[in-house]
């Protein structure tokens, strides 16, 4: 259990030295919570780059950034292939409503 606590907290080459010699017993169950929890992050934060690409290829689009409201919207999208169809629509959207509206 130490050593997946050490992998979360990006500290497992200073465990497994300080763990040398002594027989270390691993679990199954951890290692796959923990390869499911990287998947979530890993899935965040793709989404999380479309977002801020959506951001930013509107501001250069439309000329002016989204407004908080707007964010806000975008945000609430977790789907990641509407995200890719709102990344999509940003050039031929005429603003950042239509672009917002994409289903």
């Amino acid at each position: 259990m130490s050593t997946s606590f050490a992998r979360l907290a990006d500290n497992y080459s200073v465990w497994k030295r300080g763990l040398e010699g002594i027989d270390v017993i691993t679990s199954p169950y951890l290692e796959e919570l923990r390869e499911q929890v990287r998947a979530l992050a890993r899935e965040e934060g793709r989404a999380e780059a479309m977002r801020e690409m959506v951001l930013s290829l509107g501001r250069r689009h439309f000329g002016k950034a989204a407004s908080r409201k707007q964010k806000a919207q975008l945000n609430a999208v977790t789907d990641p292939a509407h995200l890719k169809r709102i990344f999509d629509s940003v050039l031929a959207a005429t603003s950042w409503d239509d672009v917002l509206a994409t289903p």
